[in-house]
């Protein structure tokens, strides 16, 4: 199982990496994240762990904001401090809440619980179980709308996404735009291969093979050209940037 940890401050985050191993070494912590800003890169970029340990923290503003900004599919353990109250809407994907500082007891109850709903689903939704854990089928095909009808379409022909009204579109090498069935570029990233596609910024998310070159703006913001024209130019968001350096280097 590979978990993801939201916590400040991050001396207490390597506290609850020690916890966690001492009760289950079988874990793996993927990263501890510390602020919003590297959470909402996080999910925007990387594959969903297994089990993710979210801290309710208004205080350094790292609570809900993150579930705005981005779609997290996992389950969720939340962990408060003692005598801290519960927000009033539901907490999202939540299977437990732990008291800080956290039991041993309690929290080896909890990767119970989490192991009881795994093997739920593996016997009973195996497809929905691959969805939590990151595995779903990457798409080669995406359904587009021609009218009232509908038609299958290469992902491998797609240049680069982008959504519009909340509709998302594509675009294809012969500078052609489709409208999909896709609900969102965030679910969209998570059936697409990401060694081929990125998400550039919140509006687009391009197709590695078709970028002709990029250029730094300034220290902190990369502008792409694509091998064809588009209607606007296409920045690298600045929470993308360094993740974007890093890709590109792999993918070209």
């Amino acid at each position: 199982m590979k978990a993801l940890i939201i916590e400040t401050p991050k001396k207490q985050a390597e506290t609850l990496q020690e916890v966690i191993r001492s009760i289950d070494n079988k874990t793996e912590i993927i990263s501890s994240l510390s602020t919003a800003e590297e959470a909402i890169l996080y999910f925007r970029t990387q594959p969903q762990p297994d089990l993710l340990f979210f801290e309710i923290d208004p205080i350094h503003q790292l609570s809900f904001q993150l579930f705005d900004h981005v779609e997290i599919a996992c389950p969720v353990v939340f962990i408060i401090r003692p005598g801290q109250s519960l927000p009033d809407d539901q907490l999202p994907n939540c299977i437990d809440v732990l008291i800080k500082p956290l039991d041993p007891f309690h929290l080896r109850k909890c990767f119970q619980h989490y192991r009881e709903l795994q093997e739920f689903f593996i016997k009973n939704h195996s497809s929905l179980f691959e969805y939590f854990n990151g595995k779903e089928r990457i798409k080669s095909r995406i359904l587009i709308r021609k009218g009232t009808e509908y038609q299958t379409f290469r992902i491998s022909d797609v240049v680069y996404f982008f959504s519009d009204h909340k509709l998302v579109f594509l675009v294809d090498k012969e500078n052609r735009k489709y409208l999909t069935t896709a609900g969102s570029l965030s679910e969209l990233l998570n059936q697409l291969d990401r060694n081929i596609f990125c998400r550039a910024n919140r509006k687009f998310i391009v197709n590695v093979d078709f970028i002709q070159v990029f250029s730094m703006v300034n220290s902190s913001r990369i502008r792409l050209k694509l091998s064809l024209p588009v209607n606007e130019p296409i920045f690298i968001s600045r929470q993308n940037t360094s993740f974007f350096k890093q890709w590109i280097g792999e993918n070209l």
